[in-house]
């Protein structure tokens, strides 16, 4: 390897005899650069923006939602609850009943998802306390807590009184009066989501000391599925994790991650076909060398290893140079907030950057593979030249 390697930084070092040979080097390690560069400050916005979500829902949702079999409610919550707490991972868990309302007030109506909490509880399970922008979370019978965007849909305000009509053949109108308002950041939060207590959606619903749900805090979400297999071993109730809460969205974000990264990609494809370019003539110039090569005795192994070397150099410092662009460039955007977005639209005043180290292997790897295999057809066309007909000619 020593031969190969040596041969290979003296062509590194010596100058093309023609300049457009050395002006397409640069251009095909520039084309390598910008599109792993490109790749890293996308993937780190995409994963920045996919991070800021997952955080909302889960903050919201809760990591794991235990329930009772199909139609039925969670009678014996208040036993249930201490048996779960009491489980590996699980950080606290808190009683819950969800249900469709309607909200009115001044003619202007909703349809809504009301949550019946225990405060207490609560605050240990989802991030609610840290969403309250205005008034207080504690919550009489009778006292109700919306989201911002709802408020604004309704013109409603703190103290305001507000009509919720339950879903049955026989609706009753009971007032509640509003005690605060909460923003989560996920606009079908804030616009579909109100909070009442435990005790006031019993009454609403007409249930007794029951619960729809038992949601459960974990030491890590990524635990929720074998979590949720030991409640129903243990416990014999199902459990619905934070995957399940949002499937479409979840699977949209993921394909659009992986179509951006394909796209982008294509940027490092064109700057590989660059390479067998910028091979295909070098292999043309040094046909007097390779002849001489081969002559003295060098295999056409050790011909092919010297042209992929040089591509593989190509690649590699396009890589390089296009990493170190795009780490920094992410570090800008994320440290000191060059572009800014409208806070009221989108709840964040800045781009969300956050590179996950894995996604960085795969643009690395990607580059590194696709400018190796771009460097295998005329790499192996020049260890298939013909000393004597390469010799002739010259």
């Amino acid at each position: 390897m020593r031969f190969e390697w040596f041969v290979t930084k003296r062509y590194l070092k010596s100058k093309p005899r023609r300049k457009f040979v050395s002006v397409i080097t640069l251009i095909s390690m520039a084309g390598v650069a910008l599109g792993v560069m490109t790749l890293i400050i996308v993937l780190g916005v995409m994963s920045g923006f996919d991070s800021f979500l997952l955080d909302k829902i889960m903050g919201t949702e809760s990591h794991l939602l235990v329930t009772a079999r199909q139609g039925q409610v969670v009678e014996n919550y208040g036993k249930i609850l201490p048996e779960l707490e009491s489980l590996k991972h699980v950080l606290a868990a808190s009683p819950v009943i969800t249900n469709l309302v309607m909200l009115e007030r001044d003619g202007e109506t909703a349809a809504v998802i009301l949550k019946g909490i225990d405060l207490s509880r609560e605050k240990k399970t989802t991030d609610l306390a840290s969403y309250l922008k205005e008034g207080t979370l504690e919550l009489k019978e009778g006292d109700i807590l919306i989201g911002k965007e709802l408020a604004r849909n309704l013109g409603a305000r703190l103290g305001d009184s507000i009509m919720v009509i339950p879903p049955s053949y026989e609706p009753k109108l009971t007032k509640y009066t509003i005690k605060g308002f909460f923003r989560s950041g996920y606009y079908e939060y804030d616009a579909n989501l109100v909070y009442v207590s435990l005790r006031s959606a019993q009454k609403l619903f007409g249930l007794g000391d029951v619960a729809t749900g038992i949601q459960v805090k974990l030491t890590d979400p990524s635990l929720a599925p074998q979590v949720a297999a030991v409640i129903k071993a243990k416990l014999h109730l199902p459990a619905r994790t934070w995957m399940q809460f949002k499937p479409n969205l979840f699977a949209a974000l993921k394909l659009e991650k992986t179509v951006q990264f394909i796209i982008v990609i294509l940027i490092v494809v064109v700057a590989a076909f660059n390479i067998i370019s910028i091979l295909d003539m070098m292999v043309s110039e040094k046909t007097k060398d390779i002849g001489i090569l081969k002559a003295i005795g060098a295999t056409n192994r050790s011909i092919m290893t010297i042209f992929i070397f040089r591509g593989l150099f190509i690649g590699l410092t396009g890589t390089v140079i296009g990493s170190g662009l795009g780490l920094f460039l992410s570090y800008l955007l994320k440290a000191y907030n060059i572009i800014k977005l409208p806070a009221n639209i989108y709840y964040l005043s800045t781009i969300p950057v956050e590179l996950d180290g894995r996604d960085f292997i795969y643009i690395v790897s990607a580059a590194i593979v696709l400018t190796f295999l771009a460097s295998l057809y005329p790499s192996w066309r020049a260890s298939r030249l013909d000393p004597v007909e390469a010799l002739c000619y010259e």
